[in-house]
């Protein structure tokens, strides 16, 4: 059986958004899943145990507000 690495579970009957790390050591998996949506059921497995991804219930939220995700400070010029 494989390991999911989730400290969760998650209802059949919601959605919920990938929300990657975004970090130096973030691996090509990850980055693919970040910003999507999933039902519950369908929900993928963290790709390794430290994966510091995580997974938020969805309300239809933009991803560029969603407090986990790095957003760079603009440049000045």
């Amino acid at each position: 059986m494989e390991q999911n690495y989730w400290n969760k579970t998650f209802d059949k009957n919601k959605k919920y958004i990938w929300i990657s790390e975004r970090g130096k050591t973030t691996c090509e998996k990850c980055q693919s899943l970040n910003g999507k949506v999933f039902s519950g059921d369908k929900v993928p497995n963290r790709p390794h145990p430290n994966c510091k991804c995580e997974v938020e219930e969805y309300h239809g939220t933009t991803i560029q507000n969603l407090s986990l995700i790095h957003i760079s400070e603009p440049t000045r010029p």
